[in-house]
């Protein structure tokens, strides 16, 4: 490890096109803000927190910003209050217990009115502020609140209307690079429980790896689901919809883990027999995710969904019968209850995986023009 790396300066760095994008929002919104409050007349050591408002809630994207600033300004609004009027109100008591007082009524009242990230701001404004002798202190809190408003402000300025920046195009990669593991994930698990036969001479072939769980990798995505909720809705899907995307994903996603851990290799006149069901099932799995990919990163529109989604609409019956021809030939009465333990695990996890990937596709169909019902047969 180098020296860089022990004293924490070895960070991933963003790509050159986000990172000027970032330099240039932080310079010219802290040019604004100086020049806004220079303009404003506000006092100098009050106005400075215009800039650390600024700085603190400009995000990369406009969404991250947009939280942030509600965060920063119910932080700071319950903090200064609750301070001011404990120091109004009881201002003869001992420091301490007005220190105490001032916190326990930030609290309170962040609670009662259901603050969540910027409590712990608000909490350290009721304390500092009791600090501050009383005839003081109102002073300073209309400041502040003038400076942390002007500082929002500008940060909001910056990333709606000069430099916008949504978290859609790294969510809709995140949840394609996603997909194209969970199939590679699929695919390895049925070749460990169905292996190819041996090779030339008898040579054994060597089974992939067990699959790494993809479920922390889902729930990293679900966290920018807070900041597509605060963008300008746009094209392609909202945050309901991306939400239910990630829903059927993180089920398929659980289904693989099953899957991983169902056994390999399965018994082979077991696997043998299943294998043209599991095959195709595993095929078309990967064509719908495939799909959804495509549609997420705008490779395709929406109405290429329908067809993957109808392919996989009869997937229940296909296994059923799959497993009941096994069962007419005599195939799964000489099994014993781990082997068909383990055939059902395969089984049901394989279509619980294709149910989550059409879950996820037919959240987005909503916003596709195209009418995407599969035509009925007998019309």
């Amino acid at each position: 490890m180098g020296i860089l790396a022990r004293v924490g300066l070895d960070a991933p760095q963003p790509p050159r096109q986000a990172w000027l994008r970032t330099l240039g929002r932080f310079v010219v919104g802290a040019f604004l803000t100086a020049a806004v409050v220079l303009l404003l007349g506000l006092p100098r050591e009050p106005a400075a927190w215009s800039v650390v408002a600024l700085v603190v809630v400009l995000g990369e994207t406009t969404g991250q910003s947009v939280a942030a600033s509600l965060s920063r300004v119910q932080g700071t609004i319950i903090g200064v209050l609750s301070g001011a009027v404990v120091q109004l109100l009881l201002g003869g008591l001992w420091l301490p217990i007005l220190v105490a007082l001032a916190v326990l009524l930030c609290v309170v009242v962040g609670r009662l009115l259901r603050v969540g990230a910027g409590l712990r701001l608000g909490i350290a404004l009721a304390g500092f502020f009791v600090f501050i002798p009383g005839a003081d202190e109102l002073s300073m809190v209309g400041w502040r609140l003038l400076s942390t408003l002007i500082g929002i402000g500008i940060a909001l300025l910056v990333s709606v209307l000069l430099w916008p920046g949504s978290s859609r195009a790294k969510l809709n990669e995140g949840i394609a690079a996603v997909l194209a593991d969970l199939r590679a994930s699929v695919a390895a698990c049925l070749v460990r429980w169905d292996p190819p036969e041996p090779g030339p001479g008898g040579a054994t072939v060597e089974l992939p790896p067990v699959p790494a769980t993809l479920t922390a990798r889902v729930t990293g995505l679900r966290a920018l689901l807070a900041e597509i909720r605060h963008e300008p809705h746009g094209e392609g899907p909202d945050a309901e919809a991306y939400a239910a995307v990630l829903d059927g994903i993180a089920e398929a996603v659980r289904a693989a883990d099953r899957l991983a851990r169902s056994g390999a290799p399965g018994p082979a006149r077991l696997a043998r027999h299943l294998r043209p069901a599991t095959a195709s099932l595993e095929e078309r799995a990967a064509s719908l995710g495939d799909a959804i990919g495509a549609v997420l990163v705008g490779a395709a529109g929406a109405g290429t969904l329908g067809a993957p989604i109808a392919a996989l609409a009869d997937a229940d019956a296909e296994v059923a019968a799959a497993i009941e021809a096994m069962r007419t030939r005599n195939v799964t009465p000489g099994a014993d209850a781990v082997e068909l333990l383990a055939l059902f695990a395969v089984a049901d996890s394989l279509l619980v995986v294709c149910d989550g990937l059409r879950r996820a596709a037919l959240a987005l169909l909503p916003h596709s023009k195209t009418d995407l019902t599969p035509a009925d047969p007998a019309a």
